[in-house]
C-alpha cells in the first residue's frame, strides 16, 4: 500500500508539473500573431533596385552654385540658391543613364530648381549649350555690307518658305 501511495503520490505531481509547465509555456507565449516572412514580389524586388541605384545616382553628382566658369572659358555663370548647376559630365549621365535619351554631343552643363533634384517626377532643367554659329569677331564686323547681308538673307528664306 505504501508503494501504491508513493507511486501515486510521483504520478500526481508529475501530471501537476506538466500541467504547470504547460501553462507556463502559454502565458509567456505572445498573445500577438506573428505573420510569416513572405518572399517578395518581382516588382517589389525592382523596385528597391531602383531606389537603391537613384540614391546612389544622385549622391554621385555635384550640385553647384554660385559663380560658375564654363568649360573652355566661353561664358561665366552666376547660379542664384535657387537653381543648381552640373558638369558637364554630370549632364551626360543625367541625360543618358537617368532619363534615356541617347547619346549626343556635348553640353557645357545643365541648371536646375532646387526644388527638385534629377529623378524626380516633376523634375526640369535647361541644358546650356555653345555653337559658333552666327559669331563674327570684330574685326570681321567692319568689312561686312549689312545692305546685302539683309537681301541675301531675305532671298535665302523665301527659297526655303516655297
Amino acid at each position: 500500500m505504501k508503494k501504491s501511495f508513493i507511486a501515486l503520490g510521483l504520478g500526481s505531481m508529475l501530471f501537476l508539473s506538466t500541467a504547470l509547465y504547460g501553462q507556463a509555456l502559454v502565458t509567456e507565449t505572445p498573445n500577438d500573431v506573428v505573420e510569416p516572412i513572405t518572399a517578395l514580389s518581382e516588382d517589389e524586388i525592382k523596385q528597391q533596385e531602383y531606389l537603391k541605384w537613384a540614391e546612389e545616382f544622385e549622391a554621385s553628382l555635384t550640385y553647384q552654385t554660385g559663380k560658375i566658369t564654363l568649360p573652355g572659358g566661353k561664358a561665366t555663370l552666376s547660379v542664384p540658391e535657387d537653381y543648381y548647376y552640373l558638369s558637364p559630365q554630370d549632364t551626360k549621365r543625367v541625360l543618358e543613364e537617368a532619363w534615356g535619351n541617347p547619346e549626343g554631343e556635348p553640353m557645357l552643363g545643365m541648371l536646375f530648381p532646387q526644388e527638385y533634384r534629377v529623378l524626380d517626377s516633376a523634375s526640369w532643367g535647361v541644358t546650356i549649350e555653345y555653337a559658333e554659329d552666327g559669331y563674327v569677331s570684330d574685326e570681321d564686323a567692319e568689312d561686312i555690307d549689312y545692305d546685302d547681308l539683309l537681301k541675301e538673307m531675305k532671298s535665302d528664306t523665301a527659297e526655303e518658305s516655297e
